[in-house]
């Protein structure tokens, strides 16, 4: 529920934006989050270090070890919280120089970036260790109902404030009270239901060093997820001005939506695959890599084709025809959703086998390259220029290296056949993108009916072609009878004894 309200309410949120107080708002707004999320390189992962290292002392209960490394991340996380707010300021009088334009927009720009800046800081200067407390108990599901019931009250609030008072300082305010209020609920939490934890004692060497070694690994990946994403904004900022990062946003936020919900899948598999590879043989995990290529490109070919037909439509429907981004930028975005969600299917066994330390100069010379890229190409190709960067760092550094490092590294093996296997997949999904691409053209207009219609020949008919396609296809049985397992267990479906 918390992941629904959080949807629904950012397309509302930057809608209500867009009509009562300008595109220049939601540029800023857009703007100041990929700065800030540039920033959060600061916590470099230490949430994932300190749940790693706090299993076995929870499992055994060794409360002592275990309240002394809770002792270290609220320490840690003190100096985490300050560094992004120092550092937040110092750049504060630098903001009019990243924004092309006038900056003059009705509202102090700096102001609003403190404020902005203060919400992110109380993130981790208010009780931030607790949250990382219940994720390594596996008890979030505490926070669930009353996290929801406070984000309603702050959606409601900041629709209120710009519907109503058209005031974008409150509307910032009214984020920084439900963040401040979500920690309050959760150490009330840990204090009620665990109260044998509290923060005493110091940790061992060993514990930190442990921490510090996958620290280093998670910093890199930190790095270059700013980059691929965070810098983008800030890029198109500073060459287009505020009204094109705004309309940009837009674009992003869709692609984002789709890319996270494939992630959130991905995710759920991730213990699974860990389990295969520790358990069973090479060839059985390559096997099974070769299935989860399969899944990943079918999935990717879906949902890249569905962005292709409906995405600009959706944004006319969405926020008007005046905000819309060129043709070109859509094959574009369509064919960055395909790379990025067939990586998923090797980024599986990447993170199962623990292998973000061999990928460190990979993703150190594709953080440099994608800036790079970013600020040439957008100097002659505006956003376009931006999107091909990404989809050319992407493929050279996200797909390329990413696979020839597992193969060689893990299984042992030239990753051509994986290669080969992917070329097939993709002349699939060029010739279905241009069937289908064709085929909802043939509905015109812009309206919410035109959307539906072309959805409806999306949803129905693609699936349909892949599943004749691949009738005969091992791999696609394997895949139904997963997916057929899960929905029963899902709809408590019991089988006949």
């Amino acid at each position: 529920m918390d992941f629904a309200l959080t949807f629904v309410f950012t397309y509302l949120a930057r809608s209500i934006i867009i009509k009562y107080l300008g595109e220049e708002y939601l540029g800023l707004s857009s703007l100041y989050s990929s700065i800030l999320n540039v920033l959060n390189i600061a916590e470099l992962g230490f949430a994932s270090a300190i749940v790693y290292n706090l299993y076995e002392p929870i499992a055994q209960n060794d409360y002592e070890k275990a309240n002394a490394i809770i002792n270290f991340l609220k320490k840690a996380y003190l100096v985490i919280g300050l560094t992004i707010y120092i550092c937040g300021l110092a750049l504060c009088p630098f903001i009019k120089f990243i924004i092309k334009g006038n900056t003059d927009v009705g509202i102090n720009i700096y102001l609003l970036f403190i404020l902005y800046l203060t919400n992110v800081a109380a993130g981790y200067l208010l009780f931030a260790y607790k949250v990382t407390l219940l994720t390594a108990l596996q008890r979030l599901d505490r926070t669930k109902k009353i996290y929801s019931l406070v984000n309603i009250f702050q959606y409601s609030a900041q629709i209120f404030s710009v519907i109503v008072l058209k005031n974008f300082y409150l509307y910032v305010v009214c984020a920084i009270t439900g963040t401040v209020a979500k920690n309050i609920v959760v150490s009330y939490l840990v204090n009620k239901f665990y109260p044998e934890f509290k923060c005493t004692g110091i940790i061992s060497k060993e514990t930190r060093e442990s921490i510090k070694t996958r620290i280093k690994g998670l910093l890199i990946c930190k790095i270059s997820a700013a980059s691929y994403t965070s810098f983008d904004s800030v890029i198109v900022t500073s060459f287009l001005g505020l009204t094109s990062v705004a309309i940009y946003g837009n674009y992003m936020l869709v692609y984002y939506s789709a890319t996270n919900l494939i992630a959130m899948l991905r995710q759920a598999m991730q213990a699974s695959i860990g389990n295969k590879l520790a358990c069973d043989s090479l060839e059985q995990n390559l096997d099974n890599a070769y299935l989860w290529q399969f899944g990943f490109a079918n999935m990717a070919c879906f949902v890249s084709i569905c962005m292709l037909c409906l995405f600009q439509n959706f944004i006319i429907v969405w926020v008007g025809e005046e905000m819309t981004l060129p043709q070109i930028d859509i094959v574009l975005l369509s064919l960055l959703l395909y790379i990025s969600t067939i990586q998923h299917s090797f980024n599986l066994y990447l993170t199962g086998a623990g292998m973000w330390w061999n990928l460190r100069y990979v993703y150190s010379i594709g953080a440099i390259s994608n800036l790079v890229m970013n600020i040439i190409l957008c100097s002659f190709l505006d956003t376009t220029g931006v999107i091909l960067s990404t989809v050319i760092s992407q493929l050279l550094f996200g797909y390329c290296l990413h696979t020839k490092i597992l193969f060689k590294d893990l299984f042992k093996i030239n990753v051509l056949s994986y290669h080969y296997r992917n070329l097939r997949y993709f002349a699939v999904y060029v010739c279905l993108g241009a069937l289908m691409f064709f085929l909802c053209n043939l509905i015109q207009g812009d309206g919410w009916l035109t959307l539906i219609l072309r959805s409806a020949i999306c949803i129905v008919l693609l699936p349909s072609i892949l599943l004749l396609l691949y009738r005969k296809n091992a791999y696609l049985k394997t895949l139904l009878g997963y997916i057929f397992s899960s929905l029963s267990h899902f709809l408590f479906i019991q089988k006949p004894v």
